[in-house]
């Protein structure tokens, strides 16, 4: 009785945590952005939970294994430098396109862009990356330290499901009001603010560690 009343405080305690804090986080901001950018919100939410999931399990087993010794602090540097670099690439690519591009050619561009397996796929692994190293990728490793493994992985991940599949309902609501010109440059901006966020906080542990 003893086993299965840890399990369940372990679960909704670890789904409660996450679902607070993940909420208008840096990585919820990767997955918005990537909803607007496609206008496939339930695919991106799909593909980054599965890149959310590896990310967690990789969590749990480094909790159970090897505690807190594992150096994750320098991630979410290489993580904000790589969205800042998508984002600004891509305003700048779009601003030369205008200017040489006809009407088809665009459209042509954004079937491929997408394409349900190509968003499935940047999905699992901009999110994961973006995930990696992360706050609350560092709470499932404390808790898994202490805590159950099993329920803590379960709670994690499910925890972030919620979050992930309401913003991908947040962000279907936005594509349909959202001007369709604006849509790229909405999410591209997205991914600049996200990477220095995530930067921002990598180098603020990385100088307190």
């Amino acid at each position: 009785m003893i086993i299965i009343s840890n399990f369940i405080l372990d679960f909704f305690s670890t789904i409660g945590i996450l679902v607070l804090a993940e909420f208008a986080d840096k990585t919820n901001l990767v997955a918005l952005s990537l909803m607007i950018k496609t206008q496939k919100p339930f695919s991106v939410a799909f593909g980054g939970m599965i890149g959310i999931a590896i990310v967690t399990l990789f969590g749990v087993i480094v909790g159970v294994l090897i505690g807190d010794s594992l150096p994750l602090r320098f991630v979410p540097i290489v993580a904000g430098s790589v969205f800042i670099w998508i984002g600004l690439s891509e305003l700048l690519e779009n601003n030369d396109e205008s200017e040489k591009e006809s009407e088809s050619e665009l459209k042509s561009k954004e079937m491929q862009v997408t394409r349900k397996s190509d968003i499935i796929i940047n999905s699992f692994i901009l999110i994961g990356l973006a995930e990696f190293g992360d706050k609350s990728q560092i709470f499932v490793i404390t808790r898994a330290i202490e805590g159950d493994p099993l329920a803590i992985l379960l709670g994690a991940i499910i925890g972030m499901g919620i979050v992930m599949f309401a913003t991908a309902y947040f962000g279907e609501i936005l594509i349909e009001k959202l001007p369709e010109e604006q849509i790229h440059k909405y999410a591209h901006y997205g991914f600049v603010i996200a990477g220095f966020l995530i930067l921002g906080s990598g180098i603020y542990n990385f100088i307190l560690t």
